[in-house]
């Protein structure tokens, strides 16, 4: 069996308050289950041993993993592992996948990758397009497709960040700060919230500013960085544009994504 969900860009980070939102990205992730003696990741294991409790089962696959999503650099790759692993643990018993996000925000919390459950992050995974959920309860509040535009994402080749290492004391005195970009987001306005949020969050977590400058003055209508970062990126109007970014940048210290937002579901295979 094979599962296939994708990342995503930040657009509320949900840490200060627990309202969070994101945008899909096409940047897919495929997982397989699999009859194997091989181990698997500590966050894997828990993810399995969580279901098994919930479900009165002992289904121990080997998860293995093929990714295009950078991993611990902002742009949803737990989200989207614990997604998938849900997806296919509830495929193959033949569950309700109707409460597969909120099933998977719980598993986050339990493996560890995530604070808040990240149902935001999750939830555009799973749908694709734009979400604003309230972690907290665990709900989805809205969702939208989006104009799939041209991004361009960059990140350090050597800095990677993990939610173990948050600050959540600092972010959350940021969070007067973030409360109005529900608004904005509510509005329509998810471009201009995304940036917003990054660059909050980029004032706390630290960011590239040559980067992010040379971003701003390449074409682009939208630049920032996603979630807690590293990762920043740029959001054009013209696939061109975007690739004369991609071809022109100036640090050799980084690697570089071009893609694009995306309305694509999550799928399972046989």
């Amino acid at each position: 069996m094979k599962v296939i969900t994708h990342g995503g860009i930040s657009v509320i980070s949900a840490f200060s308050d627990g309202i969070g939102s994101a945008i899909g990205i096409d940047l897919p992730m495929e997982i397989e289950l699999l009859e194997s003696q091989r181990r698997n990741s500590i966050a894997v294991e828990k993810t399995l041993d969580y279901l098994n409790r919930r479900y009165g089962s002992n289904y121990h696959p080997y998860v293995r993993i093929r990714s295009n999503i950078p991993r611990s650099t902002g742009l949803k790759s737990s989200s989207a592992l614990t997604l998938a692993i849900v997806l296919g643990y509830l495929n193959s018993f033949d569950l309700d996948m109707a409460d597969a996000a909120t099933l998977a925000a719980v598993c986050s919390r339990e493996n560890g990758t995530s604070i808040t459950g990240a149902l935001d992050d999750i939830s555009c995974a799973l749908y694709g397009g734009v979400t604003l959920t309230d972690n907290r309860l665990d709900r989805i509040i809205l969702r939208h497709p989006v104009k799939e535009r041209p991004i361009l994402i960059c990140y350090p080749k050597y800095e990677r960040r993990t939610t173990s290492k948050i600050d959540i004391s600092s972010i959350k005195r940021a969070g007067p700060s973030i409360k109005p970009l529900r608004a904005l987001v509510e509005g329509g306005f998810y471009y201009e919230a995304m940036a917003l949020n990054g660059l909050i969050h980029g004032n706390i977590f630290g960011y590239d500013h040559d980067v992010l400058s040379y971003l701003l003055q390449s074409g682009s209508v939208y630049a920032s960085i996603s979630g807690k970062g590293p990762a920043m990126f740029a959001v054009y109007d013209k696939q061109d544009l975007r690739d004369d970014a991609l071809r022109d940048f100036p640090g050799k210290r980084y690697e570089l994504v071009a893609t694009r937002f995306s309305n694509a579901a999550a799928k399972v295979e046989p």
